[in-house]
This record gives structure tokens, C-alpha cells and sequence, in this order.
């Protein structure tokens, strides 16, 4: 099999990504510095002893699992920390909608990889297809995004 396309790779990654950066911030703005530390420092631990067992067996694919896995599950703790201090009314279905994104994300990744395009064109369908994708799961929205434009 053919490896995927570096920015197929990228764009794979990017929903683990993204949690963390708006909850983090988040949480760091309320003053919940210290959970926060103690999420990244089980992360962090995690992370080490989960790649002491990948490594030797998987190289450095294993490592990039181990990192991707380690995001995700930071991503999810900074979610329900979050949700635990402030509620979040309605997190809930915004998160089914960022699930729904996420795999129609994957399988866009996974379209583009088998039509083996270069970079450019590549780039150009993943752009396409991710905003495509917003709309369609609602987590965008028409009305929304012009109130931010003007």
C-alpha cells in the first residue's frame, strides 16, 4: 500500500488538534491552570510509557499512534473538565456534530489518497470538502457566518 500524501497525514491529525487548543484556553481563562497541568502531566506520562512499548515494536509509526492517542484522550479529559466547571449547556450535540465532521474528514482523506493527486490539487479538495463538511453538519451556519463577516 502506498502511504498517504504528507498533507493527507496533516489533515487526519487535525481534529485531535483542535480540542485541546480551544478547551485549553478555555479552562487556562477561568483560572483552572491546575487541572490543566494535571491533565497534561498524565498526558505527558501516558505518552512516555505508552512509547517505551510502541517504539521497539512499531518504530516510529507507533510513536505518532501513541502521540495521536494521547491528544485524543487529553482532548477528552479538557472537554469534560470543562464541562464540569461551566456546564456547557448543549455541548452535547456541538460534539456529535464535531464526531460527524470528524469522520466525514477521514473519509475525505481517504478519498483524496486513493485519487493520487498531487499537493496542490490535494489541498485544494481537502479545503473544499472541510468547509462542504461544516455546513453540512451544522457546524457552520449560513446565517452565522455572514453575522461574523460584517
Amino acid at each position: 500500500a502506498r502511504p498517504a500524501p504528507f498533507f493527507a497525514r496533516v489533515l487526519g491529525i487535525f481534529p485531535a488538534v483542535c480540542p485541546p487548543s480551544f478547551f485549553g484556553s478555555f479552562l487556562a481563562a477561568g483560572g483552572r491552570l491546575r487541572e490543566l497541568n494535571r491533565v497534561a502531566a498524565i498526558g505527558a506520562a501516558l505518552n512516555i510509557g505508552f512509547n517505551l512499548w510502541a517504539i521497539p515494536l512499531w518504530e516510529v509509526e507507533g510513536a505518532a499512534w501513541v502521540g495521536l492517542i494521547t491528544q485524543v484522550l487529553t482532548a477528552v479529559a479538557q472537554v469534560l473538565l470543562a464541562r464540569r466547571y461551566y456546564g456547557l449547556e448543549g455541548l452535547g450535540p456541538v460534539l456529535l456534530r464535531a464526531l460527524a465532521y470528524t469522520l466525514l474528514l477521514l473519509a475525505l482523506v481517504v478519498a483524496v489518497q486513493r485519487a493520487h493527486w498531487g499537493l496542490m490539487p490535494a489541498a485544494g479538495a481537502h479545503a473544499i470538502g472541510a468547509v462542504f463538511a461544516a455546513f453540512l453538519v451544522g457546524l457552520v451556519r449560513r446565517k452565522e457566518l455572514r453575522a461574523a463577516l460584517s
